[in-house]
């Protein structure tokens, strides 16, 4: 196979010193045999070495900025790009003050603007390796890969070690202003820890591994840092809740109303670990409880209903709801919605995301005008999230009593194993049987 040449821009001396500071820097944190600096032997290995040759394993590759029309990359120093030029068998080396990106037309290309350059993809490292890398102005820990997305947009990729991806989920998902107890906080780094394990690769189709949304786990990076936090990740470092082996999916809610619910009424998750269990713990803040754990009440009128479902179906003149089964914590878990064109039946997470509600533990009453027309639904309700493993607050509750964080895990997880990280964990696992 015919080798790519390799184009340096003018000051390729300086950027190959440059890059090769940034692998002697890097390399004194890697867990990888070969060592860095060898990528720089060959240049052209150099700038086709693969992300996660610079980013200690296990590497958590993260879509931060998903399908956007421009991305634009920044370190105090400069940056360096590395990438193939676009239909030529051509590695290209770039050193920059910042790399700005678009899409290249149709064809599923980049274009960097700088250089006018136009790329397969990207690989983008600070030109001094002890600095952060910043996308749209937020900064990340690692390394990032911009690719070309679907609709001639582009998605920029962090690929980051799993630990460092820890220290910008954990703050995000359990505030350590609000709930400051250090055993919850570990609680939430292993089962934010396990959950990425066992999900890695569900984005795979478009070049990551999770998103950095609320749809996976919240990422906001260094910026949302926190001294607990850090401390939670550190001291569970490299822990797991495992089943036969593997990291379980280790859901997580805010608050649950007192019970959590099987996974399987609400994801179709049979996992065995994922039952619904009692949560005599939680307790909402005093100051904030209309939003975790209080009571709850929305009003929907029936053209409400019908706009808020159209997204899984029309029904024609919303006439009843009909909440046809509930789950082992009272959750509603299947809710026929009844029209003058049919009906539609909301299963498990839908009947939550269908009507627009914190929870799916509720009950429902109609309201009529004098002369019997249906006029709004009043939902009337508790907790916040999908129901389903860890309770948040409940966590923090049992923290305050004394449990540990493995009595935490243990108690919302059915029967896991709480250990160090192990290859097989390693392994994105599937739904139970």
């Amino acid at each position: 196979m015919r080798r790519a040449r390799v184009v340096h821009h003018a000051g390729a001396a300086w950027a190959a010193a440059v890059a090769g500071a940034w692998l002697v820097a890097a390399s004194c944190r890697t867990t990888r045999d070969a060592p860095l600096p060898a990528l720089l032997a060959d240049p052209t290995s150099a700038a086709a070495a693969p992300s996660s040759a610079y980013v200690a394993d296990p590497a958590i590759r993260v879509g931060v900025r998903v399908g956007v029309e421009h991305a634009s990359i920044s370190a105090p120093s400069g940056v360096l790009v590395r990438g193939t030029a676009a239909g030529e068998n051509v590695a290209l080396l770039r050193s920059l003050p910042r790399a700005s990106f678009e899409p290249a037309g149709p064809a599923g290309r980049l274009r960097l603007l700088e250089t006018g350059d136009e790329l397969e993809r990207a690989l983008v490292l600070p030109a001094d390796a002890a600095e952060l890398l910043s996308a749209d102005a937020t900064p990340y820990r690692g390394v990032m890969e911009v690719l070309p997305a679907e609709g001639a947009l582009v998605t920029v990729v962090n690929v980051v070690q799993l630990e460092d991806y820890l220290r910008g989920v954990v703050p995000n998902e359990l505030a350590p202003e609000a709930f400051p107890q250090i055993e919850a906080l570990k609680a939430q780094a292993v089962a934010a820890r396990s959950y990425v394990l066992a999900h890695l690769g569900d984005y795979r189709s478009r070049g990551y591994d999770v998103c950095a949304t609320a749809a996976c786990q919240v990422y906001r990076g260094p910026a949302s840092e926190h001294r607990l936090t850090d401390r939670a990740v550190l001291e569970t470092r490299g822990i797991v809740a495992t089943w036969r082996g593997r990291a379980i999916h280790a859901f997580y809610t805010s608050t649950c109303g007192g019970h959590t619910e099987a996974g399987t009424a609400v994801f179709g998750d049979r996992a065995p670990y994922l039952r619904g269990v009692a949560c005599p713990t939680e307790r909402p803040l005093a100051d904030d409880s209309a939003d975790r754990g209080g009571r709850w009440e929305v009003r929907l009128t029936p053209g409400d209903v019908a706009r808020a479902v159209a997204r899984y179906g029309s029904v024609g003149q919303v006439l009843d709801l009909v909440p046809n089964r509930v789950g082992v914590s009272g959750r509603v878990v299947e809710l026929r919605v009844v029209g003058s064109e049919g009906q539609l039946d909301l299963l498990g997470q839908r009947v939550r995301l269908g009507l627009g509600l914190r929870e799916s533990l509720f009950v429902l009453r109609k309201e009529s005008s004098a002369n019997g027309v249906l006029e709004r639904f009043v939902i009337t309700g508790k907790g916040w999230g999908h129901g389903v493993g860890l309770c948040q607050v409940g966590a923090s509750g049992m923290a305050r009593a004394g449990a540990s964080f493995e009595d935490i895990l243990k108690h919302y997880y059915t029967g896991v194993a709480i250990g160090s990280l192990q290859p097989a964990s390693l392994t994105p696992s599937r739904a139970a049987s």
